[in-house]
């Protein structure tokens, strides 16, 4: 078990030990004998058992030492601080000094092991971590009245001016007198300072400020704020404030205006029970075809006389994931009118899919989204009678500027284009859109309880590549790179609707 010894020993001007290794330096000398130049350096044993050490055989450099004189270190009163002394020649300390047999209380022990190391680098810090980065340094330079330590972990005498790597003790001299300070106030200040609205400008200020005290707890604050543009930042700071304040008014007139257009879907469901109750119970064909024209004439009617954003229901879908309930009237929002047709989109999203099964460049034209929306789902969410009054239309491929969109195509059932969403739905807390509880259980979001959870919505618009394809985010803003287009993701569907039929 390693010993703690007195914390002087841990880090000093020109010594610094590793925690976790068996022996510490706890001195140096640098010795020249007529042409040899090496260091003494003398070691402390922090195993525990220092007095019952009876030989080691440490190796370093291609050379073993056997040492069997250990001794007890004078200036700690403990006989488990025993220490030695080995003599290492100075182009040889970029190396670490291993143990490879120790002989403890008469029992021998085999095994190569790291004793200690040379390289005496001062504890991290932002300083030594830049510079040793910067220029590609093993260890943090050191000069000394006697010796020198290159960046390559090699010590030197003080007269050495050339290190075994080329670099220079004029070099390292630089390094040291770099002024880490100032490039690291203005790499601190490159980053913008983050400002929350909800408090004030003095508040975001402190936080500012003690955010850069804990990463350079070295560096004086008045470094920073003599480089503090306030006055910039004061201005940022209110406008920051009005942007909220607008978006927060924005985000409370999107919830208004659906709140009262979910007023007026109800309209059309009581009208029909009414008819139901007097048509009886029998001739169910004519009732049909009779309640589907007072609906008609009565959607027609109320379309045209509330605009774009209406909310109405058309058609019928899986909704509340109970298949024994029947499937649920799926409600679509007026986008945009366009002679005797409008261009509607579904409030919520419907389904849970991919934009393509198979991992293959795409387009609109060639996906099996296209394909799922003008089969499967056209045929499962509308009578023929509701297939009448859904037109044929001319889906173009809008372009975006990246990727090559494919054909124009001829569909009934399509998702909205990237233009589309950006000038059809122009406030982003509108482009928001919620899941049904059937589309939220095949997804990723299954098991949440929110039932305004907002999610991520396909365009028919590729992305950076035929392998994305853009999609609209959980916040409303629209995003062009795009989502890859085997992940499945949210469905909203849109049709034309004649109003003259």
């Amino acid at each position: 078990m390693l010993q703690k010894e007195p914390l002087e020993l841990l880090s000093r001007s020109y010594i610094t030990n590793d925690l976790s290794l068996p022996y510490w330096i706890y001195q140096i000398e640098n010795i020249v004998v007529t042409a040899r130049r090496f260091l003494k350096v003398y070691l402390l044993n922090r195993t525990g058992d220092g007095s019952q050490i009876n030989r080691i055989t440490f190796q370093h450099a291609g050379k073993d030492y056997v040492i069997s004189d250990f001794r007890r270190v004078s200036k700690y009163d403990d006989p488990n601080y025993m220490g030695c002394v080995i003599e290492v020649d100075l182009e040889d300390t970029a190396e670490d000094l291993m143990i490879v047999q120790e002989i403890v209380g008469g029992k021998i022990f085999d095994g190569k092991q790291k004793a200690c190391t040379f390289h005496m680098d001062p504890a991290e810090s932002p300083r030594t971590s830049y510079l040793k980065k910067k220029h590609s340094l093993l260890v943090y330079p050191q000069i000394q009245e006697d010796y020198w330590l290159c960046g390559c972990g090699r010590i030197h005498a003080a007269e050495d001016t050339v290190c075994a790597c080329r670099r220079t003790k004029h070099e390292m001299q630089n390094i040291l007198d770099f002024d880490y300070d100032t490039v690291a106030v203005e790499d601190y200040l490159k980053v913008p300072m983050t400002l929350d609205p909800e408090i004030s400008f003095d508040d975001n200020m402190n936080r500012y400020t003690a955010a850069f005290t804990q990463k350079y707890p070295h560096i004086p604050l008045e470094k920073l704020l003599v480089q503090l543009d306030t006055v910039s930042m004061q201005k940022r700071y209110e406008q920051e404030k009005q942007d909220a304040e607008r978006r927060r008014i924005e985000a409370e007139e999107a919830a208004e205006r659906k709140a009262a257009r979910k007023k007026k879907i109800r309209k059309i469901a009581v009208i029909a029970a009414v008819v139901i109750a007097l048509l009886g119970t029998g001739g169910f064909i004519f009732k049909d075809q009779i309640l589907f024209r007072i609906q008609s004439h009565q959607l027609i009617k109320e379309i045209k006389e509330n605009g774009t954003g209406y909310i109405f229901t058309f058609g019928e879908y899986e909704q509340d994931n109970n298949v024994m309930n029947g499937k649920e009237p799926i409600a679509w929002q007026v986008l945009q009118f366009e002679g005797n047709r409008v261009l509607v989109i579904s409030e919520k999203c419907l389904d849970y899919k991919p934009f393509n099964n198979t991992a293959e460049e795409v387009t609109w034209e060639s996906s099996d989204i296209r394909s799922w929306l003008n089969t499967d789902f056209y045929n499962s969410a509308f009578t023929s009678a509701e297939q009448n009054q859904i037109c044929l239309m001319n889906i173009t491929a809008d372009h975006n500027n990246v990727t090559d969109q494919g054909n124009a195509t001829q569909d009934h059932v399509f998702l909205l284009s990237y233009p589309q969403a950006v000038d059809l739905i122009q406030l982003k807390g509108d482009r928001t859109c919620t899941c049904t509880p059937y589309a939220k259980e095949k997804s990723q979001y299954k098991g949440s309880s929110d039932e305004n959870l907002t999610v991520n919505w396909v365009l028919r618009t590729m992305g950076e590549s035929r392998m994305k394809a853009v999609h609209v985010n959980f916040k409303g803003n629209v995003n062009p790179t795009g989502t890859d287009i085997t992940e499945a993701i949210m469905i909203r569907p849109a049709i034309w609707i004649n109003l003259d039929n």
